[in-house]
């Protein structure tokens, strides 16, 4: 289950220097299900149903194993 938050804050903080790059991309927008590359071979598969500030929701990791 996932519940929304939000917060105010008075200033931004600073940003990192370094960061690992994040590709993703929709399936479907009902249910919303979308995928996330992380680095050259990770990838994540999120389910979320319903609306509101409380959603189900289903996160598992997708592994390639590409041989040699």
């Amino acid at each position: 289950m996932e519940i929304e938050r939000q917060f105010l804050v008075e200033s931004l903080p600073s940003l990192p220097t370094e960061y690992e790059t994040i590709r993703q991309g929709y399936v479907a927008l009902e249910p919303e299900i979308r995928i996330r590359q992380l680095g050259d071979s990770h990838f994540v598969l999120t389910v979320k149903r319903g609306a509101g500030l409380v959603r189900e929701e289903w996160i598992g990791w997708i592994y390639f194993d590409y041989g040699e």
